[in-house]
């Protein structure tokens, strides 16, 4: 027997406004959930996994004549558990884009912007085996950083990699409506992958003290 339950909503949602109404942030709370129950592999044993995912999603917009700033925010995560295993991450990500525009004309501006985005947990490979794994860490280089044993293997610490996106140009505005807008944009821009304490598995091994670990 498949058993499968499903179910999503937004779970609070809101907005603020000052006063003159210039300026107005939004939020939404999304939450999903997923249980999948099912014993085809072994008739009498009903094998179940547990998908739970929630989203924050956010923007403020600030208008007022002639600057306009908009910032965009997601926050995402979600978590699984699988038969004979705990709770893990299995989603998570975040980023925030930030502009801003001077308009020194009606519908003519100078724009910029700066996004974000990463993840927040530490992210770990588990291995497959039921016993622990041996796993050494090396730079570039090949050098050792780090070695040891253990059930779970960190790859990614909190917020690395990080990537970081700036603009810089001209806005056009065609289009400004309270449900609608459109702006052309043409300008230059740069990004920056910055990786710190981040590891990727090489399928390769190195011996150590006449034992060997995982690179």
């Amino acid at each position: 027997d498949v058993i499968s339950l499903s179910g999503a909503g937004v779970l609070g949602a809101g907005d603020i406004y000052d006063k003159n109404k210039n300026l107005k942030w939004t939020n939404a709370i999304h939450g999903n959930a997923n249980l999948n129950s099912s014993n085809e592999i072994d008739k009498e044993k009903q094998e179940t996994t547990i998908t739970l995912n929630g989203q924050l999603d956010s923007k403020l917009v600030y208008d007022k004549s002639p600057i306009h700033y908009t910032m965009k925010g997601l926050v995402e995560i979600g978590t699984t558990k699988e038969p004979e295993q705990d709770f893990r991450i299995s989603s998570d990500e975040f980023y925030i884009k930030n502009t801003g525009i001077y308009y020194f004309m009606n519908n003519l501006g100078v724009y910029s912007r700066l996004d974000a985005d990463s993840h927040i947990f530490t992210e770990y490979d588990h291995p497959t085996s039921e016993s622990d794994e041996n796993y050494v860490y090396t730079d570039k280089d090949g050098n050792v950083d780090e070695y040891g044993t253990s059930d779970k293997i960190r790859t990614k610490p909190s917020f690395f990699p990080l990537t970081l996106k700036e603009g810089l140009g001209i806005n056009l505005r065609v289009l400004n409506m309270s449900k609608a807008s459109l702006n052309v944009r043409g300008g230059f821009g740069l990004r920056q992958n910055i990786s710190k304490a981040v590891y990727v598995k090489s399928g390769a091994s190195k011996d150590i003290h006449g034992v060997d670990y995982r690179v």
